[in-house]
């Protein structure tokens, strides 16, 4: 497995990290770890989530669902 760091832009609401990592698990990968720090006024945070994967292109497809979803605004990864 390759370890994977994604680093989302999200604008919070109720249920987005729940939202998030089950579609991270929808797609049969593991969470190593997630990153969310606390926002102030519901401005945009980066959370940074980590994933193990066999393959870039489940991430590739990751990415696409993960902005599909409401708040996401932004979706970017590092191979490590």
């Amino acid at each position: 497995p390759v370890s994977c760091e994604l680093k989302v832009t999200v604008r919070d609401r109720i249920g987005l990290l729940k939202e998030m990592s089950a579609t991270i698990s929808n797609a049969k990968l593991n969470i190593e770890s997630i990153y969310a720090p606390p926002m102030a006024g519901g401005k945009f945070a980066i959370n940074k989530i980590g994933v193990n994967t066999a393959d870039k292109k489940d991430i590739e497809k990751l990415v696409l669902k993960l902005k599909s979803i409401r708040g996401v605004h932004a979706v970017s990864y590092v191979l490590n």
